[in-house]
């Protein structure tokens, strides 16, 4: 598909948003891997994105307990 690079300019700024909804552990399949959002991050900033943001509407109101029990927060 041309890489990262086709898709993020320099200095640009990206938003990702993975599938971490429910607080279910990665192992389950339910949610995004967090080894992929790590990859997909680090793939913006190699093709020179200035930030980039992981952002999600968790289903429940306990965000933080959502980012530990997906594995995300790590």
């Amino acid at each position: 598909m041309g890489g990262m690079s086709r898709f993020v300019q320099p200095d640009s700024m990206v938003a990702i948003k993975p599938n971490m909804s429910f607080p279910n552990p990665a192992k389950w399949s339910t949610t995004t891997s967090p080894e992929v959002v790590k990859a997909v991050v680090d793939l913006c900033v190699e093709a020179g994105a200035k930030r980039v943001f992981v952002i999600e509407n968790p289903m429940q109101a306990d965000a933080d307990e959502n980012l530990k029990r997906t594995g995300i927060q790590d």
